[in-house]
């Protein structure tokens, strides 16, 4: 199971649109919504897993279509949060004001931070793959529901530990006002475009 464990974890923390969108909202915003994006992809990492644990082999299998027409879909909507970061227009939170730290305070919270994390991995045209490929065969090594619920469990808080330490470790950069500018603004918004375009060419 260790040898199972670490190559999850080194496989969460490959770079990919999950740690762009962590990224994105710890340095624009803070801590606080970097780990409210890492808990929104923890979930979709969540829900993968237990489609892949459900049979979602089975499904596609059964029914061929969806094999081609969900990876579309994922790499158009990857493509659509790419143009709304764009247009800025997800907001993610409004800050009243810096305290003399340098660090920023939030009047409102960051209420879509969550789902922005979320939408972006269950988008993931390449979560399919990986899912299917990749962990419905490394959970058909453990035997009965309890171990497999025990090795879910396990695997999911660890996804979520290496998300909250990329959170804290992207959060550095926010107290860094160079990163706060317009051009730094529109980077991930156009590397969002680029990876769903890039998905879209391959998947065609």
């Amino acid at each position: 199971m260790l040898a199972d464990v670490i190559n999850w974890a080194l496989v969460m923390a490959l770079p990919g649109p999950d740690i762009l969108a962590i990224a994105t909202c710890a340095i624009k915003y803070g801590r606080s919504a970097g780990f409210r994006a890492a808990a929104g992809v923890t979930l979709g990492v969540a829900t993968w897993s237990l489609l892949s644990m459900i049979g979602i082999a089975a499904i596609l299998k059964a029914v061929p279509v969806l094999r081609e027409i969900l990876p579309i879909i994922g790499a158009l909507v990857l493509v659509g949060l790419g143009f709304l970061n764009l247009l800025k227009n997800i907001p993610l939170a409004k800050h009243s004001n810096d305290k003399s730290d340098g660090s920023r305070v939030y009047a409102h919270g960051i209420p879509n931070a969550f789902g922005y994390g979320l939408l972006t991995n269950v988008s993931n045209p390449k979560a399919l793959v990986f899912f299917t490929a990749i962990f419905t065969p490394m959970m058909a090594s453990y035997s009965g529901v309890v171990d497999k619920l025990l090795v879910f469990l396990i695997l999911i808080s660890v996804s979520f530990l290496v998300f909250g330490v990329m959170a804290v470790m992207f959060s550095l950069f926010s107290l860094n006002r160079f990163f706060h500018n317009n051009v730094f603004g529109v980077i991930p918004g156009v590397v969002f475009v680029f990876i769903g375009l890039y998905y879209l060419v391959d998947i065609l």
